[in-house]
């Protein structure tokens, strides 16, 4: 090189005169601005670089990593006026001295290390300028949430339980209805009228005796024991002896007093205050040896413990009644809720009294056991909850075989199984179901029908 360079300048020096050395130092004093402007120039270019109008955020909101947006949200860093091509850094006025770290603008905060846009949130750790390597925790795009867990989009739930649709309404679960068969009456509502209520019941209910298979019996539990298993109707047929009630099933005793059908029942209601009772008591063959009525009898036992009995002719509320014995009155009398004038037999009938009113189905002398059974499907069809009026649906019957002789499991045997599916089916209004050979699973199927 050294050789090279003197050869021209021999050259040069042939060619032109020599400099005078005023003009030499005015040469140098040039050539040494050039090199400082081009030496400034370059160290700006690698501190700097040319800035690219627009954001980038390493993760957008519609999925793509590294992609720019043009104009859209506002850099941090971005504080040059719109239409300016100088860099952020670059807003000194001519002549100032440039100082790579003035990045505010006029009237901004002179403190260098606030570099966010005006509204945004300031973290003081977040000074990284444009392209630096950004840290693994900021990773939201402006204007999300600043909690590094958060990495829902904008506008969703913030609550990781609130997975529902936006719009969808969400349902509360209906409470599990509890009873036992026991209380079931506890989860009906009081103020509902005890004609409104499904309501398993028995026919003859306390014959458990018979002189002969299928001629009397039709139960096969005791009172408390139907209790417990939620029957809440009780057909009770009374013979008058020597002033005092037995009970019968036509002319067979059923060896208990109505004195012992009253205990049951009364023990019952006292461990299970909730629940009401409806009593149908029959005049059972005529009197033996009694000089008083079937009803003065009966309302010697109802004196005794008045508080425990609803004797009135309108049909009541449930809460009106928990813990007591309605009665239904199949006698001649004024006592209780009118059943005996307008009692037809064998058939399907409407008793009326006054402002409510009785309807029953008692087809019970069989001679089709299938029409029987088409006579019980279509009063249940019929029966409709009302405050006014009672249904009493009879299941019961016998045929006759041999000499006239009644067989009662006939016609339970072919009726009950299709009752079973039937209530099974259907969870529809029922009344009051009165059975022959009552058992748990019936009386459950009854009863829910009430919590359908």
């Amino acid at each position: 090189m050294g050789v090279t360079g003197s050869k021209k300048h021999k050259k040069m020096h042939e060619r032109h005169r020599s400099p005078t050395a005023k003009e030499l130092l005015f040469a140098l004093l040039a050539a040494a601005l050039i090199i400082s402007v081009c030496l400034f120039t370059g160290c700006r270019s690698e501190t700097g670089g040319t800035e690219v109008t627009g954001a980038f955020s390493p993760t957008t909101d519609d999925g793509l990593n590294g992609s720019y947006t043009n104009g859209d949200s506002e850099s941090p860093d971005d504080t040059s006026a719109p239409g300016d091509s100088e860099s952020p850094e670059d807003t000194s006025a001519p002549g100032d001295s440039e100082s790579p770290e003035d990045t505010s603008a006029p009237g901004d905060s002179e403190s260098p290390e606030d570099t966010s846009a005006p509204g945004d949130s300031e973290n003081p750790e977040d000074t990284s300028a444009p392209g630096d390597s950004e840290s693994p925790e900021d990773t939201s795009a402006p204007g999300d949430s600043e909690n590094p867990d958060d990495t829902s989009a904008p506008g969703d739930s913030e609550t990781p339980e609130d997975t529902p649709a936006p719009g969808d309404s969400e349902t509360p679960e209906e409470p599990d209805v509890t009873y036992s068969l026991s209380n079931w009456m506890s989860a009906v509502d009081g103020e509902t009228p005890l004609s409104m209520i499904s309501i398993p019941g028995t026919h003859e209910s306390c014959a458990l005796y018979e002189p002969w298979p299928g001629t009397a019996i039709c139960q096969t539990m005791s009172i408390s024991e139907q209790l417990e298993a939620g029957v809440r109707y009780f057909d009770i047929r009374c013979k008058n002896v020597k002033n005092s009630f037995d009970i019968y099933h036509g002319i067979v005793s059923q060896n208990i007093s109505f004195d012992r059908v009253l205990e049951q029942i009364y023990a019952f209601l006292d461990e299970n205050p909730t629940e009401a009772v409806i009593m149908c008591v029959k005049e059972e063959q005529a009197a033996s040896g009694s000089d008083e009525s079937f009803e003065s009898v009966l309302l010697r036992y109802i004196d005794k413990n008045p508080e425990r009995f609803f004797t009135k002719s309108s049909i009541p509320s449930l809460e009106s009644v928990r813990g007591k014995i309605v009665l239904l009155r199949r006698f001649d009398g004024s006592t209780g809720y009118p059943a005996f004038h307008g009692w037809a037999d064998n058939t399907s009938f409407v008793i009326n009294n006054g402002a409510t009113s009785l309807s029953v189905q008692d087809y019970y002398n069989i001679g089709d056991k299938q029409e029987k059974w088409n006579s019980i499907c279509s009063f249940f069809e019929s029966a409709l909850p009302s405050p006014s009026r009672y249904y009493l649906n009879n299941t019961s019957g016998y045929t006759e075989g041999l000499f006239s002789i009644p067989d009662i499991t006939d016609v339970s045997e072919y009726i009950n199984p299709m009752l079973r599916e039937y209530l099974a089916d259907n969870d529809r209004f029922l009344g009051i179901t009165a059975c022959d050979f009552m058992t748990e699973e019936i009386a459950e199927l009854i009863i829910s029908a009430n919590f359908a």
